[in-house]
């Protein structure tokens, strides 16, 4: 598991080279299995092992599991068509429109 070390101080030497700098805060590192691994540091300050995290809006967890992601995905679809309900009740809209609506909003491609 070193070779997590390696990359992580690579990617923050390279960061550096152009500028940027990773928190050390706002790190999150995660593995996913069994598989154990000593900390992994960032200029000598330890970074947050996590379970579960949340990645360009998709949740990963350790075991793979993808329950927490189809959870959130259809609590936001949930939000989303309950905003629409006056649109769906508003007799002025050809139904065709609500459709397209609700097709474009709420259904994912």
């Amino acid at each position: 598991m070193e070779a997590l070390q390696d990359m992580t101080d690579r990617l923050h030497l390279f960061g550096k080279k152009v500028g940027l700098c990773i928190s050390g805060e706002k790190t999150k590192a995660m593995t996913v299995g069994n598989q154990t691994s000593p900390p992994i540091t960032l200029e000598g300050q330890n970074i947050e092992k996590v379970d579960k995290l949340q990645y360009l809006g998709s949740y990963l967890s350790e075991n793979g599991d993808v329950e927490v992601d189809i959870r959130a995905r259809l609590g936001k679809a949930s939000s989303v068509f309950q905003r629409l309900q006056p649109i769906g009740k508003c007799s002025t809209i050809q139904n065709d429109v609500k459709l397209r609506l609700y097709s474009s909003i709420v259904i994912p491609k």
